[in-house]
């Protein structure tokens, strides 16, 4: 991609990033900071499973439109047109 990557909401192997994260000023980021972004006029991709995709599509109120899918994951932008 060429550009910064923010990780939300999960640590998994991550952990030791996590911890330079807090040291270096951030590429991880909380689920209320996330949403704001999404919620900007600036362009955000989410890669997600499917199932938060679909957790998403039937419980959320933010909109997006899918961009493309895999077995596993979908890509989702903030740009619904």
């Amino acid at each position: 991609m060429q550009r910064p990557v923010a990780v939300v909401g999960w640590k998994g192997n991550l952990q030791f990033g996590v911890e330079v994260n807090e040291r270096s000023g951030g590429w991880m980021t909380d689920d209320a900071s996330f949403w704001k972004r999404w919620n900007s006029p600036a362009t955000v991709h989410m890669l997600t499973e499917k199932t938060t995709y679909e957790k998403l599509r039937s419980e959320s109120s933010f909109k997006f439109r899918v961009v493309t899918q895999g077995l596993y994951d979908v890509l989702l932008s903030n740009k619904i047109t």
